[in-house]
């Protein structure tokens, strides 16, 4: 059997951890909500006529 790590790392979390980040900011920028969007709006033109 061969021992073969894709990361021969003793620490993966200097991979994982940045890799997570990156996949949830890609994630959150492809999916929008767009209750949240409308939401958004209304408190956006409430706020300019405070």
């Amino acid at each position: 059997m061969v021992n073969s790590a894709p990361f021969p790392l003793k620490n993966l979390g200097l991979v994982t951890i940045p890799l997570a980040f990156i996949v949830g900011i890609v994630v959150s920028l492809w999916k929008s909500e767009r209750q949240a969007l409308e939401e958004f709006a209304e408190v956006e033109i409430g706020n300019l006529f405070t």
